[in-house]
């Protein structure tokens, strides 16, 4: 008998088997929707029900959200069960005591419970775990928080490794950037990199080998290739051979060769010489010819068929590993002795992240994880306490947790029958947080042999049974429905059957819509794809589909019935700008939303103008923003003085703004100009002194912004500010540089920051799918569906050879790495797979798949991506056979009714002039062709003048509204920029260094681009007479990385010799002599054609004209060298680029020329236009 309270929830028959099981470990599968929650809860309680006191029972959720959410629905279910008036008053007294206690109730995540352990037993858990220090009153890192300290663990790892002649392998093998990143990952992953096989960090070289063995066996061992191999040698054993080749059949000589190699290879692998099987290798793939030999020549043989049937196999087995590798392990072997010195390497950075969280007494998710394990498993004492304490265990999404947790709770279900565990391995999505499916497959195959309960629910109350009948047809080809023994890591799917009989919003179907754009997003297709999406949202709710009528009964759908889903936050942009477009609202959940929002980047950007002084586009930004409402003009003018050298940065400029704007004809902008500059003087006199929350709060005092939004309808803008300001408060952080800090890391470490949710509905809400994990809404769209599963460039950690980096020559890659990386590519493209069962199935009433494709010259689609390809291939559909009728410039939609299994689904293609039908009549809006025009976002000068009610009237050198001129206000169209190697090498991010520390003997000069960027620092700063120039070189070489006196001193002596020689020569003096001379000149203008931007070497005035030099530092021996030179750097046509800039800002055609300091040991100039030299060469 099932408790009255458990029953109050109604379970189903399917339900009742894992609520009232006792006795038994119990493992419940539980597909998308079939109430995993409602089956969760209802067990919980049934256990209070039979006596367990609210303590012994242990539930472990996923997320401190999940938790939130369940401790809410139990206390809900209690206090329903307590509004019974049949209870009697014993009953009532004892559910009113649970209800009391439910507060302390052990619901939480699996790190809430490690962390409770911990600070219960402080002293015993530093002596099982020595590595770290525990202090009972730790903080816990959130991601942003570790990825921090990971950066600066880092930094302070290749610092050290400077002096380390084990490590220069290691920094032989990648660039700096590659090695900075790889070395991130190893520290994020450090409990991966503990886990993998000891033997990682000294490893041997046959083991290194060893470990392809079962790659290249799966062509070796092939069946199929033994065959035809024996079947080819057999035409070597009876003379068919030699009769072919007495022919000169030009099949007989490849043949031999690959009859040759075959026995090459199975000599090298009996002897375990895998080496010389791996070089052996690609000639058998260059001796399959499929088009070569007579047939006559070979009857009654068929080679050709054999040799068909060798080059299926190969091409399946080992072509991808093999065509980018370097088959001679050349590549293997540099790796394999780089692996002792990135051990060290890493070892170093895990100690300093170690130093590093104790000094802020924090511990992060992987040493809770890793010290409660060892307390437990070390500590008979503290695991007897547990296990006696603990009645019951409850663990949800168990498909997300890894193998330490596993081992974790299986520690405390002892004795065994106190586990309940619940998940779908169809739903794990989080391998990039350390998940790993395997260990829910493998503790339900646990639990079933030691005799415990395996249940599934595979009744979905989420969506109708229509919908079901298309999803189980849409999900079946892309997850499969077969297990792979050797593929443990991908779960085949289950059908699920609906509950609810009827759609809500009415009508027949189809409940599966794929709406398609043709092209590249880099073309504009997902743009495109995105409009199309807003119109069928807007189609649907607005009541242009006479089919939908509505949701729950009779409410009418709603734009907040409705969800994008995206699988990357980088697809959000096309999304919202769609929906901004189609004037849609909507709020975005997860991703870059939040800190992309106008009003959020507002404050973001008046912090780092308070931050930094001299940070003049800052300070512009914050100046404009509606915060401050000062106008473009106005800006415009400061700008102009500052140019004029009136002012050395754009705060000094503000600081005379009422001279400034005054001669500058805007006199009526000087005093919200002088506002502005007492207003963040005030507030920049709180930077450092108190917490960035209070610098937030204060700047809210100071302008009422958040207030200020609400009063102007943009009650979203002001609840956006509010989660800011409480987000700086959890931060704990003072310094404001250091926050911002801290939100850049939130953008990269990819803790996807939602924005602060509306309390009313309505709006459309944009996510990724990771973010909807445990939603549901009646409609919902995949947003960029065809996009391709990612590629992998990274570190990659192999449990059997450990971390290996991505190095590459020639774009060969180590073969170990591809063989690495090819599972690793398998485990995720299963997952990702996952992912799109996980978006599908959050739909309840109808699933719109949003995307763009290619299209072939004979009308059919290509380039579908990764999940609609194998439905495709399955045959699951007859969508790849579909003709288009396709006009790459017309405006048709093209509709075609298909079939998904046996399900009825609907394909709309879209031509590029489409345009999206006005609400109400159906005809085509003629403003929707502008689709691709993005909408002027309000003045923040008009937007602060809506906000207080002023208007300051006419200004003359504006509009009759005070604003700037409209030719300032046009839009600036999107261009691509051309930058020149100077300003990419300024813009690199980090600045390049040398990590290369340890040279070798023929190393021992100094890399190029440091000697030519010393050389360019010491002109521009005219350090030709610098008795201290030494000095000035040695530490500019130690700042680009260098530490190696014979690289410093050579650095310096080359500097310095280039330089005297550029004195010697007449174009010396003739700069000298110059006036106005500048140096390292950044610009940027816009043409027609896009964007130049670039760094002008030396700009100067002569008699004669403008000049510009252009100083270039190669070593090359002749003439003839340079000419190539120019040409293969193509420096004629960035002289033109200069020569044209220069002209545009200045009015004047200048003499461009290339100053090649060492050429056969001289200065040579070179002409960069048809002025001619004067002086000499």
């Amino acid at each position: 008998m099932i408790h009255p309270i458990a029953a109050s929830m109604r379970p189903n028959a399917e339900q009742l088997p894992a609520i009232t099981a006792r006795g038994r470990d119990v493992v419940v599968t539980a597909g998308a929707g079939t109430g995993k929650t409602r089956t969760l809860v209802a067990r919980y309680l049934s256990l209070l029900a039979e006596g367990l006191p609210v303590r012994s029972v242990v539930a472990v959720t996923f997320t401190r959200k999940a938790a939130h959410e369940m401790r809410n629905r139990v206390r809900e279910v209690v206090r329903s069960y307590l509004e019974d008036s049949s209870l009697d008053d014993a009953e009532r007294a004892r559910w009113g005591a649970l209800y009391g206690q439910l507060d302390a109730a052990r619901i939480g995540t699996i790190h809430t419970l490690c962390a409770e352990m911990l600070r219960a037993h402080p002293v015993e858990a530093g002596r099982c775990e020595a590595s770290v220090r525990i202090d009972p009153g730790f903080d816990v890192l959130d991601e942003a928080q570790a990825a921090l300290l990971q950066e600066q663990a880092v930094d302070t790892a290749l610092g050290w490794a400077a002096g380390q002649d084990d490590v220069a392998p290691v920094f032989a093998l990648v660039r700096e950037r590659a090695l900075r990143d790889a070395l991130l990952t190893m520290v994020e992953s450090r409990l991966a990199v503990d886990d993998c096989r000891p033997t990682w960090a000294a490893p041997r070289w046959a083991d290194w080998q060893a470990c392809l063995a079962p790659a290249l066996c799966a062509f070796l061992d092939d069946p199929a290739v033994d065959e035809a191999f024996e079947a080819l040698d057999a035409l070597r054993g009876d003379g068919t051979l030699q009769r072919a080749a007495d022919a000169d059949d030009p099949l007989a000589g490849p043949l031999r060769v690959l009859l040759d190699t075959w026995d090459a290879i199975q000599e090298a692998r009996a002897a375990g010489e895998w080496e010389r099987v791996c070089a052996c290798l690609p000639l058998l793939g260059a001796n399959m010819p499929l088009s070569k030999g007579r047939q006559a020549n070979w009857a009654p043989a068929r080679p050709k068929d054999t040799l068909r049937v060798l080059r299926g196999v190969y091409d399946a087995t080992l072509k991808s590993l093999l065509e980018k590798c370097a088959a001679d392990l050349s590549l293997d072997r540099c790796l394999f002795e780089a692996m002792p010195g990135l051990a060290r390497l890493h070892a170093r950075t895990v100690a300093a992240y170690d130093a590093l969280k104790a000094q802020h007494r924090a511990l992060d998710f992987d040493d809770l994880e890793r010290c409660a394990l060892a307390l437990l498993r070390d500590d008979a004492g503290v695991r007897a306490r547990w296990q006696a304490e603990v009645a019951a265990l409850l663990v949800d999404e168990f498909q997300d947790t890894n193998a330490r947790q596993r081992d974790l709770l299986r520690l405390l279900n002892q004795p065994e029958g106190k586990l309940f565990v619940v998940g779908d391995a169809k739903q794990s999505i989080y391998a990039f947080r350390g998940a790993d499916v395997t260990v829910f497959r493998q503790e339900r195959a646990e639990v079933e042999r030691r005799g415990g309960r395996v249940l599934s629910l595979d009744v979905s109350y989420r969506a109708h049974q229509a919908l079901v009948d298309s999803l189980n047809a849409l999900l079946h080809p892309v997850l499969g429905v077969d297990a792979d023994p050797q593929r443990p890591w991908a779960e085949p799917f289950a059908p699920l059957s609906g509950w609810r009989q009827k759609a809500a919003i009415g009508g027949e179907g189809p409940w599966i819509e794929l709406h398609l754009t043709v092209g590249s997003k880099a073309e504009g297709a997902l743009d495109r794809a995105a409009d199309v999406a807003a119109a069928r949202i807007r189609e649907l709710v607005e009541g242009c589909d006479a089919d939908a009528t509505g949701v729950a009964g009779d409410r009418p759908l709603s734009y907040g019935d409705v969800a994008i889903l995206c699988r990357a936050s980088t697809s959000f942009g096309a999304y919202e700008d769609a929906l901004d477009r189609a004037g849609i609202p909507y709020v975005t959940v997860a991703g870059r939303g939040f800190h992309e929002r106008p009003e959020v980047r507002d404050v973001l950007n008046l912090l780092q103008a308070l931050a930094d002084p001299d940070d003049d586009l800052a300070l512009a930004g914050a100046l404009r923003s509606p915060v401050m409402g000062v106008s473009d003009a106005a800006i415009y003018r400061l700008r102009e003085a500052q140019l004029r050298g009136e002012a050395p940065t754009l705060w000094e400029a503000l600081t005379a703004a009422e001279s400034v704007l005054a001669d500058g004809g805007l006199p009526n902008e000087a005093p919200r100009a002088v506002a502005a500059r007492e207003r963040l003087a005030r507030l920049r006199g709180l930077v450092g002194r108190t917490p960035v929350a209070d610098v937030i709060k204060a700047l809210y005092d100071e302008t009422d912004y958040p207030a200020a939004l609400a009063a102007v309808g943009q009650a979203r803008g002001s609840r956006n500010l509010a989660k800011l300001l409480a987000d700086a408060h959890a931060s704990g952080l003072v310094g404001v540089g250091t926050f911002l800090e801290y939100v850049e890391r939130l953008r990269d470490v990819g803790a996807r920051e939602g924005e602060a949710r509306a309390l009313a509905e309505g709006a459309v809400q944009i996510m990724s799918i990771h973010a909807a994990k445990g939603l549901e809404f009646p409609v919902v769209v995949v947003g960029d569906c065809t996009r391709d599963n990612r590629s992998l460039d990274g570190v990659i950690i192999d449990p059997d050879l450990g971390p290996l980096l991505p190095i590459q020559d020639e774009k060969r890659h180590p073969l170990v790495v591809r063989v690495a990386t090819a599972r690793l590519e398998d485990q995720e493209a299963a997952e990702s797979a996952r992912l799109f069962y996980v978006a599908a199935t959050r739909a309840q009433e109808l699933l719109i798949l949003s995307g763009c494709a290619g299209i072939t010259k004979g009308g059919k689609l290509s380039r579908i991506g990764a999940w609609l390809k194998p439905i495709i291939d399955a045959g699951a559909t007859t969508l790849g056979e579909v003709v288009w009728d396709y006009d790459p410039e017309g405006a048709r939609v093209h509709r075609e009714e298909l079939r998904i299994g046996g399900s009825p689904a609907v394909c709309c293609l879209y031509e590029p002039e489409w345009c999206p039908a006005v609400p109400g009549n159906g005809a085509q809006d003629p403003v929707a062709a502008r689709r691709f025009e993005r909408a002027e976002e309000t003045s923040p000068s008009v937007l602060t003048r809506r906000m207080d009610g002023r208007n300051d009237g006419p200004d003359p050198h504006g509009s009759a509204h005070g604003l700037p001129h409209p030719a300032m206000l046009e839009p600036v169209i999107a261009q691509v920029a051309t930058a020149d190697e100077r300003m990419r090498e300024r813009e690199r991010h980090p600045p390049r260094r040398v990590w290369r520390v340890v040279p070798t003997e023929r190393e021992r000069e100094a890399p190029p681009w440091v000697v030519g960027n010393i050389v360019h620092a010491a002109l521009a700063q005219w350090r030709f007479d610098d008795p201290d120039f030494d000095a000035w070189a040695e530490v500019q070489a130690r700042r680009y990385g260098l530490t190696d006196r014979w690289r410093i001193d050579h650095t310096r002596r080359r500097a310095r010799l280039l330089l005297e020689r550029l004195r010697g020569h007449w174009l010396y003096a003739e700069m000298e002599a110059a006036r106005p001379r500048w140096h390292e000149i950044p610009y940027s203008v816009a043409w027609e054609d896009g964007i130049d931007v670039g760094v002008i070497d030396v700009l100067y005035r002569t008699a004669q004209g403008w000049t510009i030099v252009d100083v270039k530092t190669d070593a090359l021996r002749s003439h003839a060298a340079m000419d190539t030179w120019i040409s293969r750097r193509d420096y004629a046509a960035q002289m033109a680029r200069y020569g044209r800039a220069v002209e545009a800002m200045l009015g004047e055609t200048p003499r461009t020329l290339l100053c090649f300091l060492d050429v056969a040991q001289r200065v040579y100039l070179h002409p960069g236009s048809a002025v001619p030299l004067s002086g000499g060469s």
